[in-house]
């Protein structure tokens, strides 16, 4: 599911894998997430998990953040704003997971 707000200065991508995945990461992942408009990115996300949730009903979410590539002291922070948690590191610890269960 590819979302593009309508100036387009804002992209979020959803892939939901219907195979387990080698790194036992399970549910709809964001694969893409970049905001260049005046949406804050936590609004964004909420909007964006909302339309996930209402295609998958009950899915977990998760994302990566490649934390040496964000130009933040607070890697993840859009995503944290938007209610969701840190949940560990990948295979070889160079990408934080988070993720957000469903209400």
């Amino acid at each position: 599911m590819v979302l593009i707000t309508p100036d387009g200065l804002a992209l979020f991508a959803w892939q939901f894998s219907t195979v387990p995945r080698r790194d036992g990461q399970a549910g709809g992942r964001c694969s893409v997430f970049r905001n260049e408009g005046p949406i804050l990115s936590s609004t964004l996300i909420l909007e964006a998990e909302q339309l996930a949730w209402r295609r998958w009903p009950g899915t977990r979410i998760y994302t990566y953040v490649c934390d040496p590539k964000v130009n933040s002291t607070n890697p993840g922070y859009c995503f944290l704003r938007a209610g969701w948690r840190r949940c560990g590191r990948n295979k070889h610890a160079r990408l934080t997971i988070l993720e957000k269960q469903p209400d």
